[in-house]
């Protein structure tokens, strides 16, 4: 609700006293100074409402905020300015799509630790010449396994690789094809803290 009335309505809610001896009344009171300046706003101090939210993206709003980022560096991001604002400028492919890669590319500078088709290899070399791009396909059609490739090559590159998914699953996947073919111990112990996270009671 806080973060809702403030992006919303410029308005900021007291925070709730996390002491034992604080009174609703009193953080009612609190309120409806916050809200003096709204029309037609009040506070029904007799009221209950009873709902199912959401708080697992909290954070990462609270880490998109501009206030956050020292200078504004990130509103001035170049990947974001090419996504929200002036877009990003065409580039030529780094591997023309008519063109057959056995003929470009040699096997021994290709670092697949899983099976890759040659939609997962364009993916692969373009992430590896530095390229941003985004990757789309139904269920089933690789992309764990390109996604798989992708580190293990960014790992053979001597990059570090910070991999973020909404589920937990889909961390999973890539993790055990990771493990059955290189050394993964940061990725486990990532893994490991998650699921301990995960475990822990709420509150």
């Amino acid at each position: 609700m806080q973060e809702r009335l403030r992006g919303d309505f410029g308005l900021a809610l007291p925070d709730i006293p996390e002491t034992d001896d604080w009174l609703p009344s009193d953080y009612f009171d609190a309120i409806v100074t916050a809200i003096a300046t709204k029309r037609r706003w009040s506070i029904d101090a007799n009221a209950i409402e009873l709902g199912f939210y959401s708080f697992s993206k909290l954070l990462m709003v609270r880490d998109l905020e501009p206030g956050n980022w020292p200078d504004n560096t990130l509103v001035s991001h170049p990947l974001l300015r090419g996504l929200l604002c002036e877009g990003f400028t065409a580039e030529p492919p780094i591997l023309p799509e008519a063109a057959r890669l056995d003929e470009i590319l040699n096997p021994i500078d290709l670092i697949h630790v899983v099976d890759a088709d040659s939609s997962q290899t364009r993916v692969i070399e373009t992430v590896r010449a530095g390229r941003n791009l985004v990757v789309q396909g139904p269920p089933g059609t690789g992309k764990s396994q390109t996604i798989t490739n992708i580190i293990a090559a960014a790992v053979h590159d001597g990059q570090s690789v910070l991999f973020v998914a909404e589920k937990m699953a889909a961390l999973t996947v890539v993790h055990e094809r990771l493990q059955a073919r290189v050394s993964t111990t940061s990725v486990s112990n990532s893994i490991a803290r998650r699921q301990a996270s995960a475990s822990l009671p709420n509150g």
